[in-house]
């Protein structure tokens, strides 16, 4: 069996868990709308980011998570100096714009590691850190977000 054809059953395989997830296929998509948004951030008058940041369609579980450790997450992840802005928002924003401005490849990483991370934890950790990674991957490749 050639490496191209072991990869597409791979990947179909991959597909038939992501299909047989049921609720947590809808953690996986929050979790790639969360990073959608991150990377789409556009500073703007003041106002909550963390809110901008956090899909329409969290339920109250899932944004209380994502109000809570986002900003933290992303601060980390961006090496931003806290002590430097006013508040914990400012810090955020200024986290998020660095991170945007990384090479593609320090993005990627940042942004798959925010959805897995995402996931994982909205999953109660049903869902696996390595999980996790594989599931946003597929996501991620597979209509953008748009699973079937």
């Amino acid at each position: 069996m050639s490496l191209g054809t072991f990869l597409k059953r791979l990947w179909a395989n991959i597909g038939e868990v992501f299909n047989r997830l049921g609720g947590t296929t809808g953690i996986i998509r929050l979790a790639h709308e969360t990073v959608e948004k991150i990377k789409n951030f556009v500073d703007g008058p003041a106002g909550d980011i963390v809110v901008a940041l956090i899909p329409g369609n969290a339920d109250d579980r899932a944004r209380d998570f994502l109000s809570e450790y986002l900003p933290r997450i992303l601060i980390l992840l961006s090496a931003v100096d806290v002590s430097q802005y006013e508040n914990q928002d400012e810090a955020t924003k200024a986290a998020v714009k660095k991170i945007n401005n990384l090479p593609d490849d320090a993005r990627k990483v940042i942004y798959h590691g925010v959805g897995a991370l995402v996931t994982e934890k909205l999953s109660d950790e049903d869902v696996s850190w390595s999980d996790a990674i594989v599931l946003q991957e597929y996501n991620f490749k597979n209509k953008n977000g748009n699973v079937k």
